[in-house]
């Protein structure tokens, strides 16, 4: 998730592990291998779509068969996908090196969204700019750094779940212990 902080991006990396250069070798690859992953998903998305359709007057269904027979998936005459394919891989190229001017645009202005929160930032700018990163940051964002609250929940439930409420059913339970989260 650092290299998906607006803040930090891939220079925190060059900086911090400049003597360790095996470690952001790492880091820049293994965000390729994710960012190749969601944009092979997004192609396999597009491929399965089926190519838009004319509207035809009802005939008979020799006559539609035989129309549907001649439709053509223009994308594939254009190059579109592949074009798109193309755009796609450069857009991790293009965060990474836009990350300097970013900074020095933000330089001195303390309402500029790159001092917010890394996901105000992706949601005001790099929604529009990066779209397939945006859709990474979202994902991997959402993911507790810790898991202080999971292991609070489940010391809570070990105190609530006693020998004498043994026999409490789940319902009851997660009830129980939702309503204790929202009290604090």
């Amino acid at each position: 998730a650092t290299i998906l902080n607006p803040q930090l991006c891939i220079l925190w990396f060059k900086d911090h592990w400049r003597h360790y250069q095996s470690w952001y070798w790492k880091a820049e690859t293994s965000m390729k291998v994710v960012f190749q992953r969601y944009v092979d998903a997004e192609e396999d998305e597009e491929v399965n779509m089926d190519p838009p359709r004319r509207k035809l007057p009802a005939t008979s269904s020799h006559d539609s068969r035989y129309q549907r027979a001649l439709t053509v998936d223009t994308s594939l005459l254009t190059g579109a996908r592949s074009y798109k394919k193309a755009r796609k891989t450069t857009e991790l190229q293009q965060y990474f090196d836009a990350h300097v001017e970013d900074l020095q645009d933000a330089e001195g202005r303390d309402s500029h969204p790159l001092w917010a929160s890394p996901l105000t930032w992706w949601l005001k700018v790099g929604q529009k700019r990066y779209p397939t990163l945006f859709k990474i940051a979202l994902d991997f964002l959402a993911i507790p750094s810790t898991s202080c609250d999971c292991e609070r929940a489940f010391s809570g439930g070990r105190r609530t779940v006693t020998i004498d409420r043994g026999s409490l059913s789940g319902a009851t339970i997660e009830a129980l212990q939702l309503q204790k989260n929202w009290l604090r």
